[in-house]
């Protein structure tokens, strides 16, 4: 049965698209959580298409906007995840009451991860696992490569002629160009620093692209974190992957690790 319909959190209403199984559902249901400026599809649909076969293997879904996103209202707040950490709260509640569900899982890519890992460390959800993609460390060193990675693939850019020209002649997306760069320079700064507890314990599994400029900055990052809160953790790397998995073979990786992951820890 799938409803597509609005929650409340705070005081907007988010969009999102809950599916519970017809036959034999599962007690544990996943939460998908998008990255910034991105929509409760994911990357390159990564959420829908990861959505329809864990429907199919029985467990509950919700797929949600956040606030300012999609089709979801208010605004984005760009360097304060508390608000997003609020919507995520929301949404658990209500997916745990309409689904009935005795605990969640959580499937996050980028600030979304970083929002789950967030989440999972301030507040007991009774969450079975969480997947983290490409999660963000916040360092200085992961905003230096961060800017320094966007700022070559833009000089890059202006080898083509015809870009170089819309840039000339004032025709370029300026307003997104600088959002890029301020973005990425404000990394250390939009996430906060290392938690001394860990609310919600459960095992998380942390998959990494193999050439994303802040992967092994992250890599470090969590696994010194999650070692100091004993978390129990794993992590897998995609070869050739950039930060948002924008191939469909890196996709396809992705959806089967994760659903033998989700498989494993709902046993």
């Amino acid at each position: 049965m799938i409803k597509q319909n609005f929650l409340k959190s705070q005081n907007n209403l988010l969009a999102h698209q809950t599916v519970i199984p017809d036959k034999n559902p599962k007690s544990n249901g996943v939460i998908f959580v998008h990255a910034a400026d991105g929509n409760r599809l994911g990357p390159h649909r990564m959420f829908v298409e990861l959505q329809r076969k864990l429907n199919k293997a029985g467990f509950p879904t919700i797929r949600f906007d956040f606030s300012g996103c999609g089709d979801s209202a208010g605004k984005i707040t760009r360097n304060n995840i508390q608000y997003e950490i609020y919507d995520l709260l929301a949404v658990a509640q209500f997916f745990k009451k309409k689904a009935k569900l005795l605990s969640i899982s959580l499937f996050g890519i980028s600030r979304g991860a970083r929002i789950s890992f967030e989440t999972l460390c301030k507040y007991n959800l009774n969450v079975t696992t969480a997947v983290l993609l490409s999660s963000p460390a916040p360092t200085s060193k992961t905003a230096v490569k961060s800017f320094s990675y966007q700022l070559g693939q833009y000089l890059y850019k202006l080898k083509d002629p015809q870009k170089l020209r819309k840039l000339l002649f004032g025709k370029a997306d300026i307003k997104q160009i600088t959002k890029t760069f301020t973005t990425a320079l404000k990394l250390k700064t939009r996430y906060s620093a290392k938690p001394e507890n860990a609310a919600s314990q459960c095992p998380l599994l942390f998959i990494y692209a193999e050439n994303d400029p802040i992967r092994t900055d992250a890599e470090k990052f969590y696994k010194n974190i999650c070692t100091q809160l004993g978390l129990p953790f794993n992590s897998k790397i995609i070869k050739d992957a950039n930060h948002s998995f924008f191939h469909y073979k890196w996709k396809e990786k992705i959806i089967d690790i994760t659903e033998n992951w989700l498989k494993d820890c709902s046993k």
